[in-house]
């Protein structure tokens, strides 16, 4: 597992804090931890890989997404 910590811009409350969170859940992160007040997301992953289709999924909700 390789721990990932994404910067989100653009979450405003908590269902933005949800929706965050079900992507990463739907694309096979774990541990996830998503921070209102930061922006910013961690999780755990096993394939590395599907970092750019996570980025890809959160950015469709109408979020800017660095890592």
């Amino acid at each position: 597992m390789e721990k990932i910590l994404l910067k989100i811009e653009g979450m405003t409350c908590q269902g933005c804090v949800r929706s965050v969170t079900k992507v990463i859940e739907r694309m096979g992160g774990k541990n996830i931890k998503v921070y209102l007040e930061k922006g910013e997301a961690e999780f755990e992953i096993e394939d590395k890989e599907k970092i750019k289709n996570i980025k890809k999924e959160i950015e469709t909700l109408g979020y800017k997404v660095n890592l």
